[in-house]
């Protein structure tokens, strides 16, 4: 006797508790929702190949997608390239020494690594390298560049332009320089 009266009030408990999650809407047992209703007879999926109008609208999205993509990547180009800081840049060192000339430069400003772009003018004549620059404690020294004579066409007074460069800062500093 004393199970039967166990079983029928945990039964009720039961009963009573759906019931006041029935009332406080936690549940819903009279709608079904939209995941287990039936499917609607009167649509269907067509698998059929895209017709030529629906491919054309695929190609118009796709080319809408793509300038607006490039829009953005210019815009964002354009932003960078207005926020750039102004790098300070010192010459220490442009000099030839026997079959060589050696340049020598820093960042006073910056202790960001970068690249700095060396290039030697004369007239129409010209030289270009890169070399990377790396930030220590207090600056950012170029890795010291080392370019043989025999690049350099002609003898006399040359011009070495030192520009660092990274995704935020840039700046240059320019010297002439003796080739023998």
């Amino acid at each position: 006797m004393k199970k039967v009266i166990i079983i029928s009030l945990t039964i009720l408990a039961l009963v009573v508790s759906v019931f006041l999650l029935e009332k406080t809407g936690v549940i819903n047992l009279h709608e079904r929702s939209q995941l287990t209703s039936a499917p609607n007879p009167n649509k269907s999926i067509n698998l059929d190949p895209p017709t030529e109008e629906e491919k054309a609208s695929g190609e118009t999205v796709k080319e809408e997608i793509t300038d607006s993509q490039e829009q953005k990547q210019n815009s964002t180009k354009q932003q960078t390239a207005s926020l750039k800081k102004n790098a300070t840049v010192a010459i220490s060192d442009a000099t030839q020494y026997g079959g060589e000339v050696e340049v020598r430069a820093f960042v006073t400003n910056i202790t960001e690594n970068g690249k700095c772009n060396i290039s030697f003018t004369k007239e129409t004549e010209s030289v270009s390298k890169q070399v990377d620059a790396f930030a220590d404690a207090s600056t950012t020294p170029c890795i010291n560049l080392v370019v043989p004579r025999s690049e350099f066409s002609q003898p006399g007074d040359w011009t070495v332009t030192v520009e660092y460069v990274n995704d935020t800062v840039r700046g240059s500093a320019t010297r002439g320089i003796r080739i023998n």
